[in-house]
């Protein structure tokens, strides 16, 4: 069978991927089997009634559909609920995070916890590294409420951010900053099915991890985004690593990560839409801490 494709997007390397695999590029008019296309193209051609649907993966959506989850597993005695030093042992998968402006007091109350702790925000619409920034102090935060014309006791603003507790010791290779991105593709939600593709590939810094305040704005150290840090001095087009101890972590790895992007039966209907599309495409950014070199070391 001939796999045709068509796109919207001027992006050679769309095409020359497709291309490579044997696939024909088509016309949007003809009979195609997959359309790489953009926003507004998806929501011109696919709407609630022919069956299809877009997922607009907001980060303040996900933040609120994790809480719920949590919240609902707890009423319902889940043992995935179970608490140790007021933590989630099992559902500790994000750290604590808040919406801006709707939560600022809370975010407040959490923050004189730890003062001087450093924490992130991202823009809930944005991607690609765009508008995030590191803060340590209430001030830098008032600072930018004022730059951004949006004060917390407006219920209307601009733009919606999520603040994070920041991962400042995660685990290092060579000294950076890296993360995995995993793709998973989901054919049916009940039951659920989902596929995690074999390959995924991990995003680094290039620049050595430093967790002071005077790195606190350089986002070459703290963001592993591709698009901050292909323009970086030291960036590299690809790095590849496939020694014995990389696939024996890798297995150790797995399980939990797995659990992560797949959740136990009886999962409650807050992870997904309650009337969910036929199948879904997304991906996952997964971060891990220096702990996983202590656990590793006790094995």
């Amino acid at each position: 069978m001939r796999i045709t494709f068509c796109t919207d997007l001027d992006k050679s390397v769309v095409v020359a991927n497709c291309e490579k695999r044997g696939w024909v590029q088509v016309s949007p008019e003809d009979d195609w089997n997959i359309y790489w296309a953009g926003t507004q193209t998806c929501r011109s051609l696919f709407s609630v009634d022919s069956g299809y649907r877009m997922h607009d993966n907001q980060k303040d959506l996900l933040v609120k559909n994790i809480k719920r989850y949590r919240r609902d597993l707890e009423k319902e005695g889940n043992v995935l609920a179970e608490r140790g030093d007021s933590k989630y042992l099992h559902l500790d998968f994000i750290p604590v995070t808040f919406v801006l402006p709707a939560d600022y007091n809370m975010f407040v109350e959490e923050y004189r916890k730890a003062p001087q702790s450093t924490w992130i925000m991202k823009p809930c619409g944005r991607s690609q590294g765009s508008g995030i920034f590191l803060i340590n102090k209430l001030s830098k935060l008032k600072r930018w409420s004022r730059e951004s014309k949006s004060p917390f006791q407006q219920q209307l603003t601009k733009e919606s951010y999520v603040i994070s507790k920041y991962i400042d010791n995660p685990l290092l290779i060579g000294g950076k900053k890296f993360d995995l991105r995993l793709y998973v593709l989901v054919t049916s939600f009940r039951p659920l099915k989902a596929y995690q593709f074999r390959l995924g590939f991990c995003r680094f810094c290039t620049v050595k991890y430093d967790s002071s305040v005077a790195e606190l704005d350089n986002m070459y150290v703290h963001l592993t985004n591709v698009s901050v840090q292909k323009h970086g001095v030291n960036a590299s087009p690809s790095l590849t690593s496939t020694t014995a101890n990389d696939r024996i972590l890798k297995h150790k790895l797995m399980d939990n990560i797995f659990s992560i992007i797949v959740p136990p039966s009886g999962m409650p209907d807050v992870r997904w839409n309650k009337i969910p599309s036929q199948e879904a495409l997304g991906d996952f950014e997964l971060l891990i801490d220096e702990d996983l070199i202590h656990l590793h070391e006790d094995e």
